[in-house]
């Protein structure tokens, strides 16, 4: 039995799943494309849809590798750092505000400005 590890990637433009073997061979990779919520200057994501998309894409990586692979580890990756407000059992609350959003930019600059 082959083992492998899974890389999980969440992109701005698609989820994937990618297995490879302890060489760092791909033996499988699967993605699916997600939708991205544009405003004026609101870029935003749905963290209910990563995780759907994860589910579909990490099925169908492994899934062509059928009995014959085991999985050693889960890493994910993402293209940037997001915000997602999640209530006390870790539920997302809205969509997740994606870093190339720029509706707090005001702020920023009126942080940066008091920097000493």
């Amino acid at each position: 039995m082959t083992e492998l590890g899974l890389v999980i990637n969440l992109g701005l433009k698609s989820v994937r799943a990618i297995a490879f073997d302890k060489a760092g061979r791909k033996l499988a990779t699967a993605s699916r494309p997600i939708q991205t919520f544009l405003r004026d200057s609101w870029i935003e994501q749905d963290a209910h849809e990563w995780w759907e998309k994860t589910v579909e894409s990490t099925r169908e990586a492994l899934g062509t590798l059928g009995r014959r692979a085991s999985t050693a580890f889960v890493t994910v990756s993402a293209s940037a750092a997001c915000l997602i407000p999640v209530d006390e059992s870790g539920k997302a609350l809205r969509r997740a505000i994606m870093v190339s959003d720029r509706r707090a930019l005001a702020e920023a600059t009126e942080l940066h400005r008091l920097e000493p």
